[in-house]
């Protein structure tokens, strides 16, 4: 039913735990996870142990993927590398978890269903979020082969569920080979939101979802429910991946970006009932 996905990076080991640990303590039906996917960005050899003992030990009767570069080459990048390992086609739906989110203590088995029920072809799940497009965006939207005529503007504001949680159909991001090539760290959420208005699927606020990035916040709904995935826990303390300083959102100055941080080597844990083998 779910690719589950995250990337973890730097020494931040007890948010990684704390995701897992959530994972596994909120018991979800027999069946309901196909697959966990953990890329690991520059991260600490406790981060990489963690993740080891995890898929091999505690994860019982789920296949697991650990993807680790060999330098820390950003979300995206890593992100796509997982989604298409051809190897291990994507389940059905997609659900990810930056590494500074969790599902709360008192989620469990029925959340996983109220999950599958909220998200279908048309709709894509999470917390909505909005932005103003960064200087150029907008002239290079038309140019994407998922632009469906919807209108962009110099001073466009892309609504979009923020990259900290959200829920798919797989095939919603393989049909457009997102994450595309040209996004690197910075905008790849927003830019997923557009693709969807483009295309006609709806963005949707999730009931059982609560995000804690000041711009999410929907001042209405009391903040850090036990039931819902916490979203963001961290982001509030700095943390920015590749560092504030590189920030550069994609197509911002109206031009194709280099690809460059596409090429990296990249070695594949997997681990596939209990057993693990290794691949470049």
């Amino acid at each position: 039913m779910f690719s589950v996905c995250t990337v973890a990076y730097g020494p931040h080991t007890d948010l990684l735990r704390k995701l897992l640990d959530s994972i596994i303590m909120s018991q979800p039906p027999r069946g309901m996870i196909t697959d966990l996917r953990i890329g690991l960005n520059d991260v600490s050899q406790e981060t990489f142990n963690l993740v080891m003992q995890f898929c091999g030990n505690r994860l019982t009767g789920t296949n697991c993927y650990v993807y680790v570069p060999a330098k820390n080459v950003g979300k995206y990048p890593l992100m796509r590398r997982m989604f298409y390992d051809q190897k291990a086609p994507l389940a059905k739906l997609v659900m990810w978890f930056d590494d500074d989110s969790h599902l709360g203590p008192a989620v469990g088995s029925v959340w996983w269903q109220q999950a599958v029920a909220a998200t279908s072809a048309t709709v894509m799940i999470g917390r909505t979020h909005a932005l103003a497009q960064r200087r150029q965006q907008y002239t290079m939207i038309p140019r994407q082969p998922w632009f469906g005529s919807k209108h962009v503007h110099e001073k466009h504001v892309y609504f979009f569920v923020t990259g900290g949680w959200w829920v798919t159909q797989s095939a919603n991001l393989t049909k457009f080979d997102y994450p595309w090539p040209d996004i690197h760290h910075n905008g790849g959420d927003s830019m997923l939101g557009e693709m969807m208005r483009q295309q006609g699927i709806r963005l949707a606020n999730f009931q059982y979802a609560d995000c804690h990035c000041d711009a999410c916040i929907d001042k209405s709904r009391p903040v850090n429910r036990p039931d819902c995935v916490q979203i963001n826990v961290g982001g509030l303390s700095g943390r920015r991946g590749i560092g504030k300083r590189n920030e550069f959102y994609v197509w911002q100055d109206g031009k194709p970006t280099d690809r460059s941080h596409q090429i990296f080597d990249c070695t594949v844990y997997r681990f596939q009932a209990c057993s693990s083998t290794q691949n470049g």
